[in-house]
Order: structure tokens, then sequence, then C-alpha cells
């Protein structure tokens, strides 16, 4: 294996005990607690985790930037209508989930006010 301009020579095992090999497979990103689909709350909040342990995650709200998160990610002062939330996750390695998870739920007036 060549790495920072080093040749190194063992197993993928032996390289990954000694941190000079990472593994090329990106972690896999799950919500795991979200709003109702309809909600009359102005407030969200999403609870996620990452298939690889040491994951840091990246959320955005409504197509927003992706900016640095932690479990649990809430919002507030949302608008009536339509939203959508999406999490990605990304390991020690670098690697980056390439198909963030996402949920869209839609705020609804309070009946009878």
């Amino acid at each position: 294996m060549v790495a920072n301009g080093k040749v190194y020579v063992g197993t993928q095992t032996e390289l990954s005990v000694f941190g000079l090999f990472s593994g090329a497979t990106a972690p896999d990103t799950t919500i795991t607690a979200a709003p109702p689909a309809r909600s009359n709350s102005s407030s969200a909040s999403f609870s996620f985790t990452a298939s690889e342990a040491g994951s840091t995650f990246a959320c955005r709200l409504d197509g927003s930037a992706f900016a640095a998160c932690t479990s649990p990610q809430s919002y507030s002062g949302l608008a009536l209508g339509s939203h959508s939330f999406q999490v990605r996750a990304t390991d020690a390695a670098g690697n980056t989930d390439p198909t963030p998870a996402s949920y869209t739920w839609i705020v609804v007036p309070i009946p009878g006010l």
C-alpha cells in the first residue's frame, strides 16, 4: 500500500491496526425519531445514528447548506407548510454517506384557531 508517499507492506488487518489503512465504505445514516407526518407544532426534533461508531453528522433543513449537528437536532419557529430534513454521517476516515437520510413533514394550523 502507498500512503503519504511511503510504501507499507502488510495485510489490510495489520495496516488497519496501525491506522494506515482506512476503509472505503461510507457509513449509513438513519433517522430514528422525527415529528409526525402532519404536525401542528412549529418545532421539530430529530434523532439519528450512523452505522459506524464515532461518525460525525451534518444536517440541513429545507434545502439549506449542510452544517455540523448532533443528535438530537431541534428546530423552532417553523412556518406552516412542507418541510424537509436531511442528515448525513461522515466516518473517521472522511467517508461521507452519499445518500443522506431524509424526512419530509407538513406543519398545519391548529384546528379551531
